[in-house]
Formats: structure tokens, sequence, C-alpha cells
């Protein structure tokens, strides 16, 4: 993170950042946010048809476990907090965390599917010709984990039997392979193709909504920066921030975010102060998520102790309710 604030800030004029404070219109912020907030509803719906091989769920019942996870994301490192959503939901709803965990990672690759839809509409629209390689090795990246994972999902019986041949020892045999059936169980969307195309498409539209949500703070700050212009920067910073970091992707995010802004001749000082404020928006879903944290009876500090003996990773993590 130290690295990245100071590439950041070394050029920077104080006088500059303040000026531009001084022109921002910070009444844009709130419907921006409300417009941000709302795509979390979208998400919802598409966890859920994700999740409905493991059970049928409302979306609204599953917001509160995205809040969540938005809170682990903010508080601890490597993005933990898609654990911590996992382990909640699964105790809430009575379903193995692991079978969660993977429904979870699944989510994440179509949703990078979903990006990169954005990623070439968005630099073909615009002409930036000089990104059209990037985004091609990130989707051969991507394509093939998620061959990684549908092979997976589909040689899963003969793994299986594999593991029982192989692994002599009968108890940690059992164990993992307990393990790699509540897992598969969570993928098993990608024996449905609608589905799966139901789940890229909807996740278009949630990076849809957050690129509104980006446009209004852009007008906040008298940015001149079309949707379309938008729509690449959000794509652009999730590539450059979805590789586990900094807590809070405080540092990448504003890196990746003044050079996106960079090739619409964005100065620095107007694009980090955007930046911020984009950060800021993020830690909204944050404080929800803290808030049913402590609904659901869960401290900081068991989070730290299940991180750091690494007990969050596994179905045994079973802090008491604090306020039942």
């Amino acid at each position: 993170m130290a690295g990245f604030l100071y590439l950041i800030f070394r050029k920077l004029n104080a006088h500059e950042l303040a000026s531009i404070l001084k022109r921002a219109s910070f009444g844009l912020l709130v419907p921006a946010i409300l417009v941000y907030l709302s795509g979390f509803y979208l998400r919802a719906i598409k966890w859920r048809v994700i999740l409905k091989n493991l059970k049928e769920t409302r979306p609204a019942s599953l917001l509160k476990y995205l809040w969540i996870g938005c809170a682990g994301n903010a508080l601890l490192p490597a993005r933990m907090g898609e654990i911590l959503r996992a382990w909640i939901a699964g105790r809430e709803e009575s379903v193995s965390s692991i079978s969660l965990f993977s429904t979870i990672l699944i989510e994440r690759f179509l949703e990078v599917l979903s990006l990169m839809i954005l990623f070439f509409l968005s630099v073909t629209w615009l002409s930036l010709k000089s990104m059209h390689r990037a985004a091609a090795l990130i989707m051969i990246a991507s394509s093939l984990a998620f061959i990684f994972l549908a092979a997976t999902c589909y040689l899963s019986d003969r793994i299986i039997r594999l593991a029982q041949r192989l692994i002599p020892w009968e108890k940690t045999r059992k164990t993992l392979i307990g393990y790699f059936e509540r897992f598969v169980i969570g993928i098993r969307i990608l024996k449905n193709p609608l589905r799966l195309i139901g789940v890229i498409l909807l996740g278009v539209g949630v990076y849809v909504i957050e690129g509104l949500a980006y446009w209004g703070i852009a007008q906040a700050f008298h940015i001149d920066v079309s949707v379309i212009q938008v729509l690449f920067l959000v794509s652009f910073i999730f590539i450059g921030v979805t590789i586990p970091s900094t807590v809070g992707n405080i540092g990448p995010l504003q890196y990746f975010c003044i050079l996106g802004l960079s090739f619409f001749q964005i100065d620095k000082g107007t694009a980090l102060v955007y930046s911020v404020f984009l950060n800021l928006m993020m830690y909204v879903p944050a404080v929800i998520g803290i808030a049913y944290l402590y609904k659901f009876g869960i401290s900081f500090k068991e989070l730290k102790a299940g991180v750091r003996n690494g007990a969050l990773l596994t179905e045994t993590f079973h802090p008491q309710r604090e306020n039942p």
C-alpha cells in the first residue's frame, strides 16, 4: 500500500487539491451512492441463481451476507470477506460453508467474464487499441481457470474414485472427499448453460449500475467523462484491484483510477480526489455489513483470531453470539 500511495502523492500540490474540493458539488454524491447501493440487490439476484442448487432463497435474505462480505474485505486482508460471507451465510442458512464458498468462487469468475464484455465493448467504442492485448490476456487467464473449474465439476466422480485409490489413509481420504463433494455441489451451475448466461448478463447489469454511480461522482467533481468512458474505468479498476492486495483496496484503487482516467486527459489531482470518494462510496456497504456483524454477535477481535489461526477457512469456527 505504501508504494502505491507514494506513487500517487509524490507530485501532487496541496493547493490544487483544495481547489478541486472547493469546486465540488457534494450534493450529487448522495444519489450516486444510492445508485451504487441499488446494484447490490441485482448482485443478490445473481447469487440466488447460482445458489439455486443448494437452497431456494430470496434476494432480500442474501443482501445481508453481501454487506458482511464487503465489511470483511474492508477490515481483513486478502479479500477474506468472501470467506466470511460464506461462513456467516452457511451458519445462518444451515448450508455447508464450503459449498457456499464455491458458489462465491464461481460468482467471481463469472464477474470477470461480465467485466471483460464491458471492457471489450468500451475499449472498442473508445478505440483504445493499446488495451486490446491486456484484455485478451486477462480473458485467456480467466477462461483457463474457468475451464479448470468446469472440468472439476464434470469429472467429479472420476476425481473421487481416483482419490479413493491413491489416498491410503482412511480418515484423511474421507475428510478430503467430503470437502470436495461439498465444493462441487456449489458449482453445479456449470452444468446449466442457460443459467450461466443469465448470471453473466446479470453481472453486466451490476457493473452498468456501478458505472452509473461512478459517473454520478464524476459529475460531482465536474469531470468531463462519458458513461462509456466510466464503464471502461470500472473494468480497468477491477482488473487492477482484483488480485488480493491491501485492506479496503486503499492505494491500488487510487493508482489504477488515476491511470485509467489518464486515457481521457484527466489531471492527476482531480483523479486522486475522485478516487478517494470512490473508495469512500465503497465503504458504505461495509458500514452496513459491520452493523450486521454486530447483529449476528461477531466481533472484530474474533474475526482477526479466526484469520490468524486459519479457523475461518474451516467449518469449525463457531464463536458464540454476543447478543442473541
